[in-house]
């Protein structure tokens, strides 16, 4: 999988991940903002939707999302992160990640299928992909739900189930909500500048543990 590195001179990582049809460098500024000390790991997604649109994972011709492919590749990012990680000598369970729309997607889906990978996360315009393993938890997360209340996408009660569903798994969820749809505005970006914990220290360079 491409993507843009982009050192920084603070402790933190944050994955910036671009919804359906744009690139590795759109999420680069909200990442900034979050904590422009930090470094940025920007992927870009390997699919390609009529040959055009970038996704990290395909969906059906009639919009559904391709359970399985979203599986697979979420298993892939998994695998891909942690060499990454290795490769770059940052701990995968404590980098942030700000997505929007597929980007989240794959975000939440990594999230719930790797419990060991992520630490905070904006999540933009995202919903449910499925649900977790029972023995599946989030303790020690901070997650931020950003939602337009006109979104054509998402349901009237997908943004509170995958809430719900956070705080289950042990997650301290926060819910913004946009006026508007599916794209994004001045709460988003109010958003990434307060959703990352400043009392907190970043987390040290170099895997947890070596």
């Amino acid at each position: 999988m491409e993507a843009i590195w982009k050192p920084g001179r603070g402790g933190r990582v944050i994955l910036a991940m671009h919804g359906t049809g744009g690139g590795p460098e759109d999420l680069i500024p909200w990442a900034k903002l979050a904590d422009p000390e930090a470094s940025i790991l920007a992927p870009a997604g390997d699919v390609l939707e009529n040959g055009v649109h970038r996704r990290f994972f395909a969906r059906m011709p009639d919009g559904r999302f391709d359970l399985p492919d979203l599986v697979r590749r979420a298993d892939a990012f998994a695998d891909w992160l942690n060499v990454q990680a290795e490769e770059k000598s940052f701990d995968p369970a404590q980098a942030a990640v700000i997505g929007y729309s597929n980007g989240a997607n794959i975000a939440a889906a990594v999230m719930l299928r790797h419990e060991g990978l992520f630490g905070d996360a904006l999540l933009l315009r995202t919903m449910l992909p499925f649900q977790p393993h029972p023995e599946h938890h989030l303790r020690g997360r901070r997650i931020t739900l950003a939602c337009g209340q006109s979104d054509p996408y998402l349901g009237p009660n997908d943004a509170p189930a995958l809430a719900e569903l956070y705080q289950t798994l042990g997650a301290e969820v926060k819910t913004t909500w946009h006026p508007g749809g599916h794209e994004l505005g001045e709460v988003d970006w109010a958003a990434a500048k307060t959703f990352l914990d400043k009392n907190r220290d970043p987390p040290p360079k170099g895997r947890a543990g070596v």
